[in-house]
């Protein structure tokens, strides 16, 4: 039965009761949306072309297929795990003014110009046959604590991508680059990014050289597949000096069987030599002439971090974590689940104001259906509402592409979805609010987008 409007607990505009408020089975997109937030560089954008063109050839749909069926058994867990987190404000940057010296002894530097920012890299390697991300770090700076942090992020992570479904984090670069990624991520963990950058594997290279190369130990010896079905040493265990194009394929290499958790402490090894060698003089050479080789729009804001994190390392005031998660399957089809309590305490901890205050007490769980056909559009209004706090849980296509209204409908009369549900109206600019009274168990709000949404 049908409640009606004036039923609910609080003054509501334009309120559609509806017995059905139909939530059609999931269909997912594979069509790329547009890029979000930070934009990518030229690198990225002839990386997209050549996807494009794979796209359609038809094999992305089976390998999207394949990627449905492998992570369905897991869709459960996953989504309880999405929705934890809350987002809090972001405080305003540090003055950036040294301490007064009390001592007599000279004052630890304060962290360089970054204020309060995090930035997101995500590896690629453009030449290899498999599309998407080879690895992702969160590169933190907190100057009010006077301490950084990077956070090391599983890529086989399962998430939502939105606009595309339930995926590996890995997918997400496939579909709209390193700012999907970010979307992606922020969606999942409740970090706010500032900024997302991608980083190809040679483009490493180039940034490694730059510093001259750099010492580290290997623990154990790597191996990679050959053609012929067998194996090849391609690292000896023992402290040794690399160059660039050595330290890059370090940084990125994963053996075969190897679960992904396995490979980040060398990503951590390396990314410690690397902020160590460019201590004296390093990163002015990396930047002497903008770094090129980095899709980055704010190639100054990424300096900014990294100097900073040199600084902070340097006075041991750097922590490398890796995201807390739990694993799905083993070896080379391993994936894993975000730990949503161990996450939601790193990211207390760790990034404290990265998100938006205020959405803590009013974050919703969210399902976005495309009813108007734009491609990518779950991942447009995903950019407009998770910044609020809500969390994305659900996206996929209406049963139509011919929806005229955006409706925003919810499933209770709860104070807090209807004052959520308002200010995603607010939000959208367009659209209408029903009351369904059909229960629904995972999502608090679903927005089905119509024509009339332009944003």
């Amino acid at each position: 039965m049908a409640r009606r409007a004036d039923d609910l607990p609080a003054p509501v505009d334009d309120v559609v009761v509806d017995e059905a408020a139909d939530v059609p089975e999931e269909r997912r997109s594979t069509r790329r949306g547009r890029p979000l937030r930070s934009g990518p560089g030229p690198r990225a954008q002839a990386r997209r072309q050549a996807r494009r063109r794979r796209l359609r050839g038809g094999v992305l749909w089976v390998l999207a297929a394949a990627a449905v069926g492998v992570l369905v058994v897991v869709a459960g867990p996953v989504l309880l795990g999405l929705v934890d987190d809350a987002r809090q404000e972001q405080a305003p940057a540090a003055d950036g003014e040294a301490p007064e010296d009390v001592t007599g002894d000279a004052a630890p530097a304060p962290v360089a110009d970054a204020g309060r920012r995090t930035v997101l890299l995500t590896t690629t390697d453009p030449t290899g046959d498999d599309a998407g991300a080879l690895g992702a770090m969160v590169l933190g700076v907190d100057a009010d604590a006077d301490r950084g942090t990077v956070l090391l992020v599983p890529t086989t992570l399962a998430a939502d991508v939105p606009g595309y479904g339930l995926l590996q984090l890995a997918r997400a670069e496939e579909f709209g680059a390193a700012p999907l990624v970010a979307l992606t991520l922020e969606n999942l963990t409740g970090i706010r990014l500032d900024q997302a950058v991608t980083v190809a594997q040679q483009d490493w290279a180039a940034v490694f050289s730059r510093v001259g190369g750099f010492e580290v130990e290997v623990r154990e010896r790597l191996v990679v597949a050959t053609d012929d079905g067998g194996s090849e040493a391609r690292f000896e265990p023992g402290t040794q000096f690399l160059d660039g194009p050595r330290l890059a394929e370090l940084l990125t290499l994963r053996q075969p069987g190897e679960p992904e958790l396995a490979m980040l402490p060398r990503i951590e090894t390396v990314l410690e030599g690397f902020l160590a060698a460019a201590a004296d003089g390093g990163i002015d050479a990396v930047f002497s002439d903008g770094a090129p080789m980095l899709d980055a729009t704010d190639t100054e804001g990424l300096e900014s971090v990294l100097r900073a994190l040199v600084d902070l390392q340097s006075r041991d005031a750097l922590d490398v974590r890796t995201l807390p998660v739990t694993p799905l399957g083993a070896g080379d089809d391993a994936s894993y689940r975000l730990d949503a309590a161990g996450t939601a305490a790193l990211v207390a901890d760790r990034f404290p104001g990265a998100a938006d205050g205020g959405a803590a007490e009013q974050g919703v769980r969210l399902e976005i259906r495309n009813g108007n056909g734009v491609p990518g559009i779950g991942a447009r209004v995903a950019e407009l509402l998770v910044p609020l706090g809500h969390r994305v849980v659900l996206t996929g296509n209406a049963d139509t592409f011919d929806h005229p209204t955006t409706r925003v409908i919810i499933y209770d009369d709860d104070a807090t979805v209807v004052t959520a549900a308002q200010e995603i109206l607010e939000v959208l600019g367009t659209g209408r609010l029903e009351v369904s009274e059909v229960p629904q168990g995972i999502t608090d709000v679903t927005v089905l987008v119509g024509q009339d949404f332009t944003g």
